[in-house]
């Protein structure tokens, strides 16, 4: 659910109902709302839509004629032919991809009539466009203005304050400057020597603050869902925090250690924390676990021994019990947007990881790298590529999607 500052129907645009257009009625144009009565050219779509996202973010209704005497309300609801929706929303696409730079989100809906709480005949049709408060503008339009909402103004207005365009500038260097030192923050920790996993699942990669709208109970039931497949681990300790909720495994566990927890954001995103368990060479390990007697056998001759092993085998069972639960919020929360991932081993350093499986061994005999430091640096180099496109490129987050 994309977050709108203001919002005319208090829904998410794909739940209001079409009668509640109503409420138009008594919505002036202005700051967050713009009413078409005929379609525009894709120019022009572009420069509409373009100074929401450079001002607030807003609503553009095409076909709905303003009230008579200039009251700039919602006045009648004629709608457009239903057979031109295909093509006005070409010409919606066209002009935020050919006539504005950098693009930007938006998402619309298509109200079909008859609705005769509105007196939308059948045939006819409204469309809906709801723009989002762009992350990073100024976004230019091909005519090379900078357009913005104005107060009262159904007209967008081509911006020259030289004030106001470094405002635009500062808010777009801030949220990439954000988004990089977060992608770039050291994973060693010095409040701590034990080893732990962070997954960041993102869906909002600006950051943003609040979008959803959820209670502890809601949070508490999402949690502890009953699964009949796939992992699951429940999660029976909740508390509040001041912008959302964290979950933790606390059964037969010591309460005042970090255990294997969620942590969920009101924007959406989620950390999942996993602590790692160090495994130590015993013969009676040894005798009991082939696998983990091969894997020692193959690391004495290439380290001797003078690193720690990880245990990832928990890991992975955390991760994808932990991901089944965030799946679950999800739904709940009626979440569709594309997920972002971010991982994290902090203090893994010098450490070799474990996994007892045929093809990790066989994949161990073939690499023969000694410890975690080497593949962590492969790794993070790898992912900061990726992530700093994105702080440096503009055009959002789809060209780093990770597609969980």
């Amino acid at each position: 659910m994309i977050g709108y500052r203001y919002n005319p129907f208090s829904k998410p645009l794909a739940e209001f109902l079409p009668d509640e257009l109503n409420v138009l009625r008594d919505v002036s144009e202005g700051w967050f709302i713009d009413y078409k009565s005929e379609p525009l050219s894709p120019k022009d779509f572009g420069k509409h839509l373009s100074a929401f996202a450079n001002q607030f973010g807003g609503w553009l209704f095409v076909g709905i004629k303003e009230g008579a005497n200039k009251s700039l309300k919602a006045g009648s609801f004629p709608g457009i032919p239903a057979s031109d929706v295909g093509a006005v929303l070409v010409k919606i696409r066209e002009g935020v991809s050919a006539h504005v730079s950098p693009s930007f989100y938006f998402d619309h809906r298509i109200i079909d009539g008859p609705v005769d709480a509105i007196g939308l005949e059948a045939g006819r049709s409204i469309i809906v466009v709801a723009v989002p408060e762009g992350p990073n503008p100024p976004f230019v339009h091909s005519s090379g203005k900078i357009y913005r909402r104005i107060a009262d103004s159904s007209e967008p207005k081509a911006e020259i304050d030289r004030a106001v365009l470094d405002a635009m500038w500062r808010k777009s260097d801030a949220i990439r400057t954000q988004l990089r030192e977060f992608i770039l923050k050291p994973t060693e920790s010095r409040l701590t020597e034990n080893t732990y996993c962070h997954v960041y699942l993102l869906e909002d990669l600006a950051l943003s603050p609040h979008r959803y709208d959820l209670d502890i109970q809601g949070f508490k039931d999402a949690m502890q869902r009953d699964r009949t497949a796939g992992a699951s681990m429940p999660l029976d300790n909740f508390h509040a925090t001041q912008d959302g909720f964290i979950g933790r495994h606390l059964f037969n566990n010591n309460p005042l250690m970090d255990l294997v927890a969620l942590r969920w954001w009101r924007n959406g995103n989620v950390r999942l924390t996993i602590p790692i368990s160090p495994l130590y060479v015993s013969p009676e390990r040894l005798h009991a676990d082939e696998r983990f007697r091969d894997f020692v056998s193959l690391m004495e001759e290439v380290t001797k021994l003078q690193c720690r092993i990880l245990n990832l085998d928990q890991w992975l069972f955390a991760v994808f019990a932990l991901t089944h639960r965030y799946l679950d919020l999800r739904d709940v929360l009626g979440s569709k947007e594309p997920i972002y991932a971010k991982v994290v081993f902090s203090n893994a350093r010098s450490s070799t990881p474990f996994i007892a499986m045929d093809s990790y061994l066989k994949r161990r005999e073939t690499v023969r790298y000694s410890s975690c430091s080497r593949y962590h640096n492969y790794v993070s180099s790898r992912v900061r590529a990726g992530f700093i496109r994105f702080a440096h490129r503009r055009s959002a987050a789809r060209r780093i999607r990770a597609g969980l």
